[in-house]
C-alpha cells in the first residue's frame, strides 16, 4: 500500500531555502505497517489553485493518509493548506486517515472541535485508559503536544483518555479516520499492538 505523509516546513536562513523535513523514525514506522510512505511536499498549493497537490496525487494513486505531528497551526501556511486539501480528498475517496498528534488536532478542529493548551504533556510518558472496547492500544504512551482537543468532535469516538482526563485516541470508522496525540515513532520500541492496529486499519476496505 502506498501511504501519504505530511511533513514539517521550514525556512533555512543560511540558504534563503524553504525546506520540508520528516523525522526519519516515522518512515522506519511506516514501513512496519507494510506500507510504502509517500513524503507530500509542501510546495503543490498556490494561493488560487491546488492543481499541482491534485496531479501529484493523481500520479501517486495512493490508498491512505497520514497526517504527521510537528508545528504550530499557522506557522507555515502552506503546510495548513496542503494537509486540509488531502483530507478534504480522503475524506470525499472515503480513503482512510490517520492523525498523529498535529494531525489530530486539524482533523479535530476540522470536524468542529476546540484546540485549547494543555499542561503536563510536553516531553513525558504517561499512562493512558482505554476509554473504549477496541484492541490493541498501548498502555503508555509519549506526550510532546502542549495544545488538545477540548471535547470530542461529533460523531467521533473516545478510544484513549490519560490520567487527567486529556482525550488521546479519537476514531471515526465510517468515515475511516483514526487519531492519536503520541508519537508512535518515538518509542524506542515500537508498539507492536499499535502497529497491529494501524496495519489492519489501513487493510480495512
Amino acid at each position: 500500500m502506498k501511504i501519504l505523509v505530511t511533513q514539517r516546513s521550514y525556512y533555512h536562513k543560511e540558504y534563503n531555502e524553504n525546506r520540508d523535513t520528516i523525522d526519519q523514525k516515522l518512515v522506519s514506522w511506516v514501513s512496519k505497517l507494510k506500507c510504502t510512505p509517500i513524503l507530500v511536499p509542501n510546495n503543490l498549493v498556490r494561493k488560487k489553485s491546488s492543481y499541482l497537490l491534485s496531479k501529484f496525487i493523481k500520479v501517486i494513486k495512493p490508498d491512505g493518509l497520514i497526517l504527521s505531528g510537528g508545528d504550530d497551526f499557522r506557522k507555515f501556511i502552506n503546510r495548513d493548506k496542503t494537509e486540509i486539501f488531502l483530507l478534504k480528498y480522503f475524506l470525499k475517496k472515503k480513503k482512510p486517515v490517520l492523525g498523529i498528534c498535529r494531525g489530530m488536532l486539524l482533523i479535530s478542529k476540522f470536524f468542529g472541535s476546540k484546540i485549547i493548551k494543555k499542561r503536563g504533556h510536553v516531553n513525558t510518558i504517561h499512562k493512558v485508559i482505554i476509554h473504549s472496547n477496541k484492541k490493541n492500544f498501548p498502555e503508555k504512551v509519549n506526550s510532546y503536544h502542549h495544545y488538545s482537543i477540548k471535547k470530542c468532535p461529533k460523531n467521533f469516538i473516545i478510544n484513549v483518555i490519560s490520567e487527567d482526563r486529556s482525550i488521546e485516541s479519537i476514531s471515526y470508522p465510517v468515515k475511516k479516520i483514526e487519531c492519536c496525540m503520541w508519537h508512535p515513532e518515538r518509542d524506542k520500541q515500537f508498539s507492536k499492538q499499535y502497529i497491529l492496529r494501524i496495519k489492519n486499519f489501513f487493510n480495512d476496505r
